[in-house]
This record gives structure tokens, C-alpha cells and sequence, in this order.
């Protein structure tokens, strides 16, 4: 089981889920002191504390705004001040619980709680066996029945994210209690790194790539324990233009400028659709005419080949390979070179070659990204291999 050193105990609780702390706000001098925001006159003090107003009834608890300044209340929200306000924009506050089917009740909440650290809290009478916990800012149900977790060894797969001001210090705990783990290897290692390849990567701790480790409970599902609110969320929001030692060399875009963005993309799938119509029509021509080589279908296409291949584009088609699902993973890394230079040099050439290669072979090669073992190892997780089926590579791109 990849629960460490932790032991089953078919004895807990799973009905009450009370906790020594489940009442510890109940005592009159507990109870918060309320505040009118239309009494404070200060315009600016009064929009700081309107998102206290947590009900909407234009009062404050002043007890919670002391915790909040003090690091004890809930996390603020991850939401820019000007975000567009669409569908139900206006109505949803936060996430209140995320709920997974488990098999055996008791031996979650046994991970959950003294393998995670997570409080378990009271829940209802329901008609089904299960337990509540609370993870900080948001609450974990557990529901007896059948799980639903990712297969593969790759670290490609849902999860649950949670944050840590002290990851590596976690990263110590997870050892000490024997707590098997992985680490993700493809966030971006950026620009100074000298490529976009984070496969490239071979120290486990580099401060290139964000700090993710990778937990399973007892069913197989994944958590991931991050450093993320201190190095992505507020670069993710455009509160600050830079991550240390990432560089884009574009400053992150406003909401505002995110809502002109959507407009101008509903456009261009428009133009996608036609362009996957083309791409239907051209690879039905190259399985009549071509036997599938890179030479007959850049001939078929009418494309002049390069004398000698652009090392510029060359490296940076060899990076894409790299990514998650990126079309060129269809090729080998040695062969990406002829299939540029037969394309005369021409990326977007390059890439129609390629599309149409992986529609001749029939199936869709997406090579998960590398990942590091407990021991600081990289491991190649096997290539995901799709049948194309009827539809092709048209529904896929």
C-alpha cells in the first residue's frame, strides 16, 4: 500500500467525523464582532473589507478580518479585480468540496488525516458510508465506491493540488514516513535554461522547474504537493511580470486583454475548421499516391527542399518533441531533420508533413514528460499510442 509506515485501522470513526476541534468556535467569546461596511466612511478602506461581506448582508466579521491579516483565515480567492463577468460569474463565490469515490472509507481517512494532514470534520446522517475532511481553504469527501483513478505511470493525470510555504519540508516528512513519491518534471524550465526541453533536466531540485511532488492515496489517486501560490499564482494572475529564473519575454495579458484575446480565437477556430477540412481532403490524396515517406509527400505537396537544414528551427522542432501531445512526438528526434529540410525549411510545412504522416500510420503518439523517482532518478514513462479510427487526426486538432 502507498501509505508508508502508516498502519489500517478498521477502528475509526467514519460516522461522527468529530474532531477535538469541531467546537472550538462555539463559546460566546468566540463569536464574531460585526461591523455595518456602509458605516465606514473611508471609500477605500470599506472596498479592502468588502470581500468579508462573505454573505452578502453589508456586514463584516471583524474576528475574521484579524485572522485573515494574521495568516489564520481561508486563502484569498484567485480572482483578478478586472475579470470578466460571464456566465455565472456573479453568483459563484469558491469551491466548497471536492469529492472522490474510495473503497475502503476507514483506510482513507487514515491517509488523509495522518499522512496528509487534514482535519476531519463532522458530517451528516446520509444514506451512504463516507467521511468529510477539510483541507484548508476547501473540504475533501470521501464516498464509499468504486474509484476512479488514472492508469499509465506517467504523471500526466487529474489531481489534487496542495500548497505548502514549506514544500521541501514536507518533501523530509514524506521520507520520514516511509511515503512513496514522484516528482513532475515539465513545468517550464525557462529561457535561461537555454531550451524549452525541461526533459533536459537532470537535477531533481533545480531551481528551474517548480517544486511539484506527487503522493497516491491508497485507491491510486494523485495529490500534488506544491510550492505553487508562491511561484505561479501571482505571475498566473498578472500581479507580478516574472518568475525566478522564468522568462517568456511577454508580460502576462490582463482579463481585459484575455477578453479581446477570446474574441479574436473564436475566429480563428473558424478558420481551424476549414483548415481540418483541408487536411481530410489532403490525406485521403497521400494513402491514394504516396507510400507515407517524408520525400513522396513533400513532392506530392509541391515543396522545394533545403539545401542544408536551419539548426535554428531544427532545435527548437527537437524541443516540441518534448511536449505533452505535441504533434511532432509522431516523429522520431532523429528524423525531424529530414522531414524540415524536405519541407524547405518551413515550419508550418514541416508540421503539415507530419499531420499528414501520423494520418497515413493511423494512430496519435503523445510521449509523456520524464519524471523523477523518490531517489532523485528520471524515468520515461511508455508512450500513450491513440487509434485514429474513422474520424483521423481531424479530431484531434
Amino acid at each position: 500500500e502507498d501509505i508508508g509506515q502508516v498502519e489500517q485501522n478498521d477502528d475509526v470513526d467514519t460516522t461522527e467525523n468529530l474532531s477535538p476541534r469541531a467546537h472550538e468556535d462555539d463559546t460566546p467569546e468566540n463569536e464574531g464582532k460585526l461591523l455595518s461596511l456602509s458605516s465606514i466612511t473611508d471609500e477605500d478602506l470599506r472596498e479592502a473589507l468588502a470581500p468579508f461581506d462573505v454573505d452578502g448582508s453589508g456586514t463584516i466579521d471583524l474576528l475574521k478580518v484579524r485572522d485573515a491579516a494574521e495568516g489564520k483565515g481561508p486563502a484569498k480567492l484567485h480572482y483578478s479585480d478586472d475579470r470578466p463577468m460571464v456566465g455565472l460569474a456573479d453568483y459563484v463565490k469558491s469551491v466548497n468540496h471536492v469529492a472522490i469515490l474510495v473503497s475502503d472509507v476507514s483506510r482513507s481517512l487514515k491517509f488523509y488525516s495522518q499522512v496528509m494532514g487534514f482535519e476531519q470534520i463532522r458530517r451528516p446522517n446520509f444514506d451512504a458510508y463516507g467521511a468529510w475532511l477539510t483541507m484548508g481553504n476547501c473540504e475533501l469527501h470521501l464516498i464509499k465506491g468504486k474509484p476512479i483513478v488514472p492508469e499509465g505511470d506517467d504523471l500526466v493525470v487529474g489531481h489534487i493540488s496542495i500548497d505548502s510555504d514549506n514544500v521541501l519540508g514536507a518533501l523530509d516528512k514524506l521520507q520520514k514516513m516511509n511515503v512513496p513519491f514522484r516528482k513532475n518534471s515539465s513545468v517550464p524550465a525557462g529561457a535561461d535554461a537555454g531550451s524549452m526541453n525541461t526533459n533536459a533536466n537532470d537535477d531533481m531540485m533545480s531551481d528551474k522547474i517548480v517544486t511539484q511532488f506527487f503522493v497516491r492515496d491508497p485507491d491510486g489517486y494523485y495529490i500534488e504537493v506544491c510550492n505553487c501560490d508562491e511561484t505561479l499564482t501571482k505571475y498566473c494572475l498578472g500581479e507580478k511580470d516574472a518568475l525566478p529564473g522564468y522568462e517568456e519575454g511577454v508580460k502576462p495579458f490582463s482579463f481585459a486583454t484575455a477578453s479581446v484575446t477570446i474574441s479574436l480565437m473564436q475566429r480563428w477556430v473558424a478558420k481551424l475548421d476549414a483548415r481540418r477540412d483541408q487536411t481530410k481532403t489532403l490525406s485521403e490524396k497521400v494513402k491514394k499516391e504516396t507510400d507515407g515517406s517524408v520525400e513522396e509527400i513533400a513532392k506530392l505537396l509541391g515543396y522545394t527542399p533545403a539545401c542544408e537544414v536551419d539548426a535554428t528551427i531544427l532545435q527548437t522542432l527537437k524541443d516540441r518533441h518534448s511536449i505533452y501531445s505535441d504533434i511532432w512526438q509522431n516523429e522520431e528526434v532523429d528524423d525531424i531533420e529530414s522531414v524540415l529540410v524536405a519541407a524547405g525549411n518551413e515550419p508550418k510545412s514541416a508540421e503539415t508533413i507530419v499531420k499528414l504522416r501520423t494520418e497515413f500510420n493511423g494512430r496519435l503518439i503523445c510521449r509523456p514528460p520524464v519524471v523523477f523517482e523518490a531517489d532523485g532518478t528520471k524515468y520515461n514513462p511508455e508512450p500513450i499510442v491513440t487509434d485514429l479510427g474513422t474520424l483521423g487526426l481531424t479530431q484531434y486538432i
